[in-house]
């Protein structure tokens, strides 16, 4: 949640980070986070980034920023960023497996990740899918903004406060 609100207000700001990694979010001791390494702005547009970036950093780049699409300037690209993050953070392993960007690329098109819950069973359901949305290979499906993807984590905890199982909703 906190890193959606971090993205927010730098999306608002017309910049977006393109080198989202777990190594450039910083958790602050009182909580929150605190985002470093930017560089870009919506209107930047590089169409070898992905290939010549390394693996540390290429295993969090979205799909378009490897095709030098002008979408790879978009707010979408930092939401994939963070699903892979969520995606390690909840496994302990990169959603898809590569030595180098080019087999990294390959293995996006041969399948779609595999769902957190296939490795971590006590996932509940509504992160799993979150997860799952923000790791969409093709832009239009994927969760889009900051605020989308913060607010369906809200109502996804709100819902697991009351007590709200799939079955109700």
């Amino acid at each position: 949640e906190s890193i959606c609100e971090a993205l927010l207000y730098v999306h608002a700001q017309k910049m977006i980070h393109q080198r989202l990694t777990p190594s450039r979010v910083l958790l602050l001791p009182g909580g929150g986070v605190k985002l470093v390494g930017f560089d870009c702005q919506m209107t930047d547009k590089d169409q070898v980034l992905g290939l010549r970036s390394p693996m540390t950093v290429a295993n969090y780049l979205a799909p378009e920023i490897f095709k030098g699409k002008s979408s790879a300037a978009l707010p979408t690209a930092d939401m994939f960023s963070v699903g892979v993050i969520l995606y390690e953070c909840l496994t302990g392993k990169l959603p898809w497996q590569a030595k180098t960007p080019s087999e990294l690329v390959l293995a996006r098109r041969a399948g779609p990740a595999p769902r957190v819950s296939a490795s971590t069973l006590e996932c509940p359901v509504w992160l799993d899918v979150l997860v799952s949305k923000l790791l969409e290979t093709k832009r239009g499906i994927r969760l889009a903004t900051a605020d989308g993807t913060r607010r369906a984590i809200l109502d996804a905890k709100r819902k697991v406060a009351e007590g709200m199982g799939a079955a109700k909703d």
